[in-house]
């Protein structure tokens, strides 16, 4: 348990509850989720401003896992939050037959790519015992490896979906000029959003990147979409926004080549968000736990 899980565990147990410093005890305990590949770039993480590519190294090129992080209540919160949301929007495009991707059956375990099934095709499950698995996308030659929120299909032309929940914490890290113009007013901030943020356009053109060369591997059964169409649910009240983004792949050329950059070094480049110190991120295959 690293230093600042011990913190939030014993803090957890000083507080006088029922039942909320039990249950924050209890995650903080519960094995971390090893489900998440760690020797591969993620989208999600490559746009961001923060995107370490020392770590990367050592996670792709190396192949050492990092330190696993547990997260407090109020972050495993957010988290289920989000998944929530995502689900909410999957299910109601599935319901409505348009939604298209990997799914599993949760009886006998088949998987398969299909269009709004409504029942297992290997054992013939019903539809209550299956899950989406979204559309996975991959590049073995990048070692790439994400998921897209979602595919529609029967809409107009095909396109990729990403869903995004959307609080103050969201605006503070993406859209901080948006608060400041409203006096941190952050119902004001959401009406005045246009544009996807800068960080999720990016991650929806990696997608749409991936899905490309998938379609050039022969890796898929349809034509890859050409857009996306990014769903923000604002968590204050449920509101919502939609934004449409075609494929550029200019947009994601300095990504491209910060990959080749890790993939081609010789030894693990410096540190890209503090050369001297290293960051949150490289930092955690410092630990003697790191393979």
């Amino acid at each position: 348990m690293t230093k600042s899980a011990l913190k939030s565990y014993l803090e957890a147990g000083k507080r006088e509850t029922r039942l909320i410093g039990a249950v924050e005890k209890f995650l903080l305990t519960e094995p971390p989720d090893e489900s998440r590949r760690t020797d591969v770039f993620h989208p999600s993480e490559m746009v961001r401003e923060d995107w370490c590519l020392r770590a990367s190294y050592f996670a792709v090129v190396e192949g050492w896992r990092p330190t696993p992080e547990r997260h407090n209540l109020r972050t495993n919160n957010i988290f289920d939050e989000g998944h929530a949301i995502h689900d909410k929007w999957q299910q109601r495009i599935w319901r409505m037959g348009n939604l298209y991707g990997k799914f599993a059956c949760l009886v006998c375990n088949h998987s398969w790519w299909d269009l709004s099934p409504q029942t297992c095709p290997s054992c013939e499950a019903d539809i209550k015992v299956l899950r989406y698995n979204e559309v996975p996308m991959v590049s073995d030659y990048y070692e790439i490896a994400g998921h897209s929120d979602g595919w529609v299909v029967g809409l107009g032309d095909d396109y990729l979906i990403e869903i995004k929940s959307v609080g103050t914490g969201t605006l503070r890290h993406e859209a901080p000029h948006l608060l400041n113009k409203y006096d941190n007013n952050a119902d004001k901030a959401w009406e005045a959003i246009r544009n996807p943020f800068r960080t999720h356009h990016l991650q929806g053109q990696m997608y749409l990147h991936l899905v490309k060369m998938m379609e050039e591997e022969g890796l898929l059964l349809r034509p890859a979409p050409s857009e996306i169409v990014f769903i923000y649910e604002w968590k204050a009240n449920q509101d919502f926004r939609e934004f449409t983004v075609r494929y550029s792949p200019d947009y994601i050329q300095n990504i491209m080549e910060k990959i080749d950059q890790v993939l081609d070094a010789d030894e693990a480049p410096p540190c890209t968000i503090d050369a001297v110190k290293g960051c949150k991120k490289c930092r955690a295959f410092d630990d003697e736990d790191a393979l």
